[in-house]
């Protein structure tokens, strides 16, 4: 239950210090039975239905007031200002698959750069309960904090100015389990004996980490993670890194799996799932361990796309030169999936139908899709992990790159299925088609919002940056390209990049400035 300084007032759109607690409460009443009647009737419920459920417990206890305007804390491009830089979280969760509703504990581990007497980042569809700044033994006092919905913020402001140095920001929250396939979700199957199962899968590219943890949710704020979740007995869990722990939860039954320290990443590529699949693994020549995980009915349908990952990998280390900085990589089958495929270090979740292959069911087209779409997965472990994009208007440096070495790679692994043959065909005819329209878009544009992030996921992105790339490949020729590449990836390794920084690595190798400067 949220303490009184910690009331989110604003979002019901009154800082008046003499405001009437009474009214102030029945409106919130009123908003709460209103909201509850429409949920009833779209039987979709969200995060915010109980976050104004938690809220109103806490209204009706008491409220406190502040003069303090919380307006004047935040960025008015929508954009976070980089005065606070995230260098570490410790991400405590605890999941309820009965009531799909989970806590959460985040300690962010930050370095204020520039003197600051407020703190922004991202959260959205959580009830914050504590929120505590420290510096070594001394707490910093904070106001009350305000979410800021249509910017999916979280403000913080400071009673005093904090300067430039290092702080642990602790915040403690509640949410839901969502039911919309994005976020900390939760995705339903039923067992071949009747028996409906649930398991908890997270989603967060482009922008719906926020929706699980507050966190800086911009590629170009890459840190590192420290994952602990809790579980009941009959379930497993699964994050980016290897288990490093388990540990009985106190005396309630329940277990608690520690993972390893991550290396350091954007927060969209963060991934952990509860659920009680079966997994088949194997191993690569340098010593990764790699395993798909399904539902134990579809174990059986595993095997191609494990053979195909093991073969990607040693293909993808020796193509580019850098061994793949994980000890191990999973891949999931999600029944309940949204995409086709989404590439978190360490944990790729898929839909079904894009991993699962039966050989004695499953015509040629649907194996030649596992194929591809395992390889472009994989070689974003490189494209986009490794190395990502500084912000959302060079996505084609993540998806043109994982386009094109998909059917590269592809054709690595069973060049009887002719896969370069398909971007020339398919790809490049796809790319052409979508920039006939008076709405295409350069492959590098402007993308500020989340709704016009999510626009870039295209195929331009995808397509034309895939036709682009080989079109480099074959005008430098294979030994300058990849040279190039492996340039590129080993100068950004860990860090971001934006379009230029790929041509000047390219340049770098051998070929005249000019040669690239102008796409």
């Amino acid at each position: 239950m949220p303490r009184p300084e910690e009331l989110r007032l604003t979002e019901f759109g009154s800082e008046e210090s003499d405001y009437d607690e009474d009214i102030f409460s029945n409106s919130i009443i009123h908003r709460y039975e209103r909201k509850k009647a429409r949920c009833s009737r779209s039987k979709l419920c969200g995060g915010a239905m109980l976050g104004m459920t938690l809220l109103l417990t806490s209204v009706i206890v008491t409220v406190t007031l502040y003069p303090f305007s919380l307006a004047t804390c935040g960025n008015s491009t929508g954009l976070l200002s980089g005065d606070v830089i995230p260098i570490h979280y410790d991400l405590w969760l605890h999941p309820n698959l009965t009531t799909l509703t989970f806590k959460g504990k985040v300690e962010i581990h930050v370095e204020v750069v520039h003197k600051t007497q407020c703190i922004v980042l991202h959260s959205l569809e959580q009830n914050i309960t504590k929120i505590q700044l420290k510096q070594r033994d001394k707490v910093h006092l904070t106001e009350a904090f305000n979410l800021i919905p249509e910017k999916e913020f979280l403000s913080i402001p400071l009673r005093s100015e904090i300067p430039v140095g290092k702080y642990v920001l602790l915040i403690h929250y509640e949410a839901e389990v969502r039911h919309a396939l994005k976020g900390f979700y939760r995705s339903y199957y039923t067992t071949q004996e009747g028996v409906q199962r649930v398991a908890a899968v997270t989603q967060f590219e482009a922008t719906y980490a926020r929706h699980a943890f507050p966190c800086f949710d911009e590629p170009q704020y890459k840190a590192t993670f420290s994952i602990s979740v809790v579980r009941d007995p009959e379930h497993t869990v699964l994050s980016n890194m290897p288990k490093n722990e388990t540990a009985k939860y106190g005396e309630t039954g329940l277990f608690q799996d520690t993972f390893e320290k991550s290396v350091k990443m954007s927060t969209y590529l963060v991934a952990f799932m509860v659920m009680d699949f079966t997994s088949r693994s194997a191993t690569t020549v340098n010593g990764t361990k790699i395993s798909v995980w399904s539902r134990s009915e579809t174990h059986h349908q595993t095997k191609y796309a494990l053979d195909c990952a093991v073969q990607l990998m040693d293909y993808y280390e020796k193509r580019f030169g850098i061994a793949f900085p994980l000890p191990k990589q999973d891949l999931v089958a999600v029944p309940d999936f949204n995409s086709g495929a989404m590439e978190n270090w360490g944990l790729i979740t898929y839909r079904e139908t894009s991993i699962l292959y039966d050989e004695k069911e499953t015509s040629n087209i649907f194996k030649r899709r596992v194929l591809s779409v395992v390889a472009h997965e994989m070689a974003h472990q490189w494209f986009g992990n490794l190395v990502t994009m500084k912000w959302w208007n060079d996505l084609w440096l993540n998806e043109g790159f994982a386009s094109y070495m998909e059917y590269v790679a592809s054709d690595y692994v069973d060049e009887d299925m002719g896969m370069q043959m398909y971007l020339q065909k398919n790809g490049m005819q796809r790319a052409l088609s979508a920039d006939s329209f008076s709405n295409s878009h350069a492959i590098s544009t402007e993308a500020n919002t989340p709704e016009s992030i999510a626009q870039m996921f295209d195929a331009i992105s995808y397509r034309k940056g895939a036709c682009i790339i080989r079109m480099l490949k074959e005008v430098l020729g294979d030994d300058i390209f990849f040279e190039g590449i492996n340039n590129y990836l080993r100068k950004y390794e860990y860090s971001n990049a934006i379009q230029s920084q790929l041509y000047h690595a390219i340049n770098e190798v051998g070929v005249p400035e000019p040669a690239l400067s102008s796409y």
